[in-house]
């Protein structure tokens, strides 16, 4: 279904001309005259450096071997320049001598006065590319640079009806020759047809190598069957694979600021790419969700269209997403998922529903969430755990219970002053989210469903309310002695989160001191009418010996929501001027 989606996509973009021509941009065309010499050298390169789009004889598929193009290629292939500091100059040679032996061949067959100049061209490569590098010094080649010729009266000689006809049967007998002789049924189209025995590269899929990477490969006798090679082990005919492979690194280009056309990283490893069979209008209202949206798109975000407001014309039509991951020279294909747009809005709207937290709903992107969890400098998040948060909030399925455990941990490492303001709302949206996907999965933990937005002071759960307490007993000491070295969350909140009865006694008893002291100064604000308030709300029978995973998790939300208000409180009275270290 994935690839059968993807020939859909390419079908309907027009991404795919035929079989045997793409579109690629170009960024040189070299003017020869009839006798091949050299006229001059024209610049495509766009102001942002981008050579011009048009089409060209499809290009090979490369690793380390000498393969040349048919007529267009790049500097290492066409002149023979490539980087001094990379290429060897035999290596080069080859590339050159590789690419006019293609030409050769192709004027024996068509004897088209096009490449009669062209191979002239070459019988004087020395005497012209002088000339060349007259008008491009050596030192501004790279290799990489895309050209192509062309005569003032043949025009452009790749696209000379003969040459365009003969590049067709060559490359028809081609899959002939290094392929399967007999016809098969194609797994995506159905039809009796030839099989791609080595289908196209796939480049920008994160971990893959550099010259692209394959989702259908068969390289080793080891994951051959049936005594079948290459591709017949996965029949595709060309034309599929062709379209396929052209809608993914459609989708996988860079455009704009944008590192995919529709898709985002999520982790070092791996991209997730989506598309729909509406029009692209559809697809702007997903794009900025798993990248990163804006304050100012946040309040778009929420009012529209994840409400379920217009467009709803669009929600029946298909929605495609599927996550890869690169392997050297392999693919891997992560998830699928396969949905209608109408069932995506309403997953998604549940997804940030979930995640909002405090008064400040801010939609947070994929690479903030799985950051707010793992300690400065190194990530300790599986690598796929990018892809099941996204999984989870286009198939409206709980987050990783395993984020509750991480964000937990990341809560007991004592914060840097310097933290980014996001960083702790990312962490307990985070942990707020996997709790209601538990408490709407788990019939022994619906209880985890009363988690709130922002502060529920009628709660009566337990834990939730020894955050509170614990952000309150955070309050007096501060209220007391302002900034110090070390706060009470510094040294005492792992233990809280997990052995209450053991801690809470303790910082109860030093609160009193801080709550004197501050009433000494007249910087009390009240707190000690909130302690006395959340004290009231705990277990007579007294407090939990330990927490369960679950249980630290509210904690933690209740801490974050107490904390805020205390926040929130003091900005709307305006009190007088105390520290605001440790303020979020």
């Amino acid at each position: 279904m994935m690839l059968r989606a993807l020939v859909e996509l390419a079908t309907r973009e027009g991404l795919v001309e035929s079989d045997d021509f793409e579109k690629k941009r170009v960024d040189f065309e070299i003017q020869i005259d009839d006798d091949g010499r050299f006229v001059g050298l024209i610049s495509l390169q766009g102001e942002d450096g981008k050579g011009q789009r048009m089409s060209v004889p499809r290009f090979p598929s490369r690793t380390m071997q000498v393969v040349p193009g048919f007529m267009v290629d790049n500097a290492k292939y066409v002149l023979g320049i490539g980087d001094p500091k990379k290429d060897k100059s035999e290596r080069l040679a080859k590339c050159q001598a590789a690419f006019i032996g293609l030409i050769k061949d192709a004027f024996t067959a068509t004897k088209d006065p096009g490449l009669s100049a062209l191979l002239a061209f070459y019988e004087r490569i020395a005497d012209n590319l002088a000339s060349v590098l007259r008008d491009r010094s050596a030192d501004k080649w790279s290799g990489s640079e895309i050209l192509f010729f062309s005569d003032p009266t043949l025009g452009r000689l790749h696209d000379r009806p003969a040459i365009r006809e003969y590049w067709a049967a060559f490359r028809n007998a081609e899959t002939n020759d290094g392929g399967s002789t007999e016809r098969a049924r194609c797994l995506v189209t159905g039809r009796y047809d030839v099989i791609e025995r080595l289908h196209p590269m796939l480049k920008r899929v994160p971990g893959g190598q550099s010259s692209g990477a394959a989702v259908v490969s068969f390289n080793a006798d080891a994951f051959e069957s049936h005594h079948l090679s290459q591709g017949d082990n996965a029949p595709v005919c060309r034309s599929a694979a062709i379209a396929y492979t052209t809608a993914l690194n459609w989708l996988l280009e860079k455009v704009d600021d944008r590192p995919h056309r529709h898709g985002v990283r999520i982790g070092d490893d791996a991209v997730a790419l989506y598309w729909t069979t509406a029009p692209d209008k559809a697809l702007s209202f997903f794009a900025d969700l798993w990248e990163g949206p804006r304050k100012e798109e946040a309040e778009r975000f929420f009012e529209s269209p994840w409400k379920g407001q217009p467009p709803a014309d669009l929600d029946q039509n298909r929605f495609y997403a599927v996550t890869l991951g690169g392997n050297a020279a392999r693919v891997v294909v992560r998830d699928w998922f396969e949905t209608s747009i109408g069932k995506v809005k309403e997953n998604l709207s549940q997804y940030c529903d979930d995640l909002a937290i405090g008064a400040v709903r801010r939609p947070f992107a994929i690479w903030q969430l799985l950051a707010a969890i793992d300690p400065p400098g190194k990530a300790t998040a599986p690598p796929d755990m990018g892809a099941r948060v996204f999984a989870a909030s286009l198939k409206g399925t709980p987050l990783p219970r395993e984020l509750l455990r991480h964000a937990l941990l990341r809560m007991r490492v004592p914060g840097k002053k310097a933290e980014a303001f996001w960083v702790l709302g990312a962490r307990v949206a985070l942990i707020k989210a996997t709790l209601l996907g538990i408490g709407r999965t788990d019939q022994n933990k619906t209880h985890l469903k009363e988690v709130t937005v922002s502060l529920d002071s009628n709660s009566n759960l337990t834990a939730y309310n020894l955050g509170r307490l614990f952000a309150a007993l955070e309050r007096a000491q501060q209220n007391a002695l302002g900034d110090v070295n070390s706060t009470i969350r510094d040294r005492y909140f792992s233990a809280a989160t997990m052995t209450p009865a053991l801690v809470f006694p303790r910082l109860l008893r030093m609160a009193q001191h801080h709550i004197a002291k501050a009433k000494a100064e007249n910087r009390e604000y009240g707190i000690e009418r909130t302690v006395t308030e959340i004290v009231g709300r705990l277990p007579a029978t007294g407090l939990p010996s330990l927490l369960t995973l679950e249980d630290q998790g509210l904690f933690a939300v209740g801490y974050y929501h107490q904390r805020e208000a205390f926040f929130t409180k003091r900005k709307t009275s305006n009190p007088p001027a105390a520290s605001a270290a440790g303020e979020e």
